[in-house]
């Protein structure tokens, strides 16, 4: 069987990317707004969470991460495992790396709704 490690997401970015730049390229790492509303009863319930991605782009790219906050967008990428040692025990998480992102409109979600 094939292995599949990949996602696909449309939503809002919640935060203002923070930028880490190196050499040639920089990484910017932000949240994306994931929520889902449910049905108890009688009442909608909305719960919202924040989802943390990192993105590597080119330093001549860098600059147009500045406003990305409240837009929305589609992000396509892997998961990417990290792993440390942190007071004599092993931790891990696993890293949303994002390798395509595309900003979208209002227009293309309520399409994407239908």
């Amino acid at each position: 069987m094939k292995k599949i490690n990949e996602f696909s997401i449309s939503a809002f970015v919640a935060t203002v990317p923070e930028v880490k730049e190196f050499e040639k390229s920089s990484i910017a790492r932000f949240c994306l707004s994931v929520s889902h509303t449910e049905n108890k009863g009688d009442e909608k319930v909305t719960k919202t969470a924040l989802l943390p991605v990192e993105k590597w782009v080119s330093n001549s790219k860098k600059d147009e991460l500045n406003d990305l906050k409240g837009k929305y967008v589609t992000c396509n990428g892997f998961f990417k495992p990290d792993t440390w040692e942190e007071d004599g025990k092993k931790r891990s998480r696993i890293i949303f790396a994002v390798t395509n992102m595309e900003i979208q409109t209002m227009k293309d979600n309520e399409e994407a709704a239908e």
